[in-house]
């Protein structure tokens, strides 16, 4: 998987003029996040991800984050989810130009409940729709999980379930896992999602106390 509007940090720094309007992003993830409506940035960020696609030759898949570092508010970038309809079919066309064969998917991380309807009619047929519950988060109801998850489903969308486990001390420790783990894949289960994905990380980036 890949963040789709987060650059690396040399090329942040000598471009200052691509940075998203996203005050989330210095927050989250020290200002790398770029803004898909400018040009340079856009051709910046299709080859930067398309290299790591090629580098990991067996991949069967492509999973892509596109609001993580909290979506550009700039006037080009608006309506939002005109935006994001507009990059991930984008990527898609990247994923399937480095092969046919490549699956491309879309993380629901922080899509809006009123983003569904226009992603879900715009989106390229075959992308998939990976739901994530946030359960490292507490900034998300579970009761907005499952409402976005029966907007896609109603919309046609094949959609999967993926869930994010990482060691965030800012939010919730490992030890709270177990029981959380049981009861969304059961929740998941019961929302009749066709598939179950789970990625599990330290991320001493975006977490220094990780490191100890």
């Amino acid at each position: 998987s890949f963040a789709g509007t987060i650059g690396p940090p040399q090329f942040c720094e000598e471009h200052p003029e691509l940075l998203s309007a996203a005050p989330d992003s210095n927050v989250f993830l020290e200002g790398l996040g770029l803004c898909p409506s400018k040009p340079k940035a856009l051709q910046f960020l299709l080859k930067y991800n398309e290299e790591q696609i090629r580098y990991l030759d067996s991949l069967e898949g492509v999973a892509m984050f596109l609001r993580d570092a909290g979506g550009c508010h700039c006037a080009a970038c608006q309506p939002q989810d005109q935006a994001l309809t507009k990059l991930a079919s984008t990527y898609h066309t990247m994923i399937k130009g480095v092969s046919p064969e490549l699956q491309a998917a879309l993380i629901s991380w922080h899509i809006h409940i009123s983003e569904v309807p226009t992603l879900a009619a715009k989106l390229p047929p075959d992308m998939l729709i990976f739901e994530a519950p946030r359960i490292h988060a507490i900034d998300v109801p579970q009761s907005e999980f499952v409402e976005r998850v029966k907007r896609w489903q109603e919309s046609g969308r094949r959609v999967e379930g993926w869930i994010e486990v990482q060691e965030n001390p800012t939010a919730l420790l490992p030890t709270v896992y177990p029981d959380r783990l049981s009861n969304m894949i059961g929740l998941m289960k019961d929302l009749g999602l066709s598939g179950l994905w789970g990625t599990a990380t330290q991320n001493p980036y975006l977490f220094p106390l990780n490191i100890w």
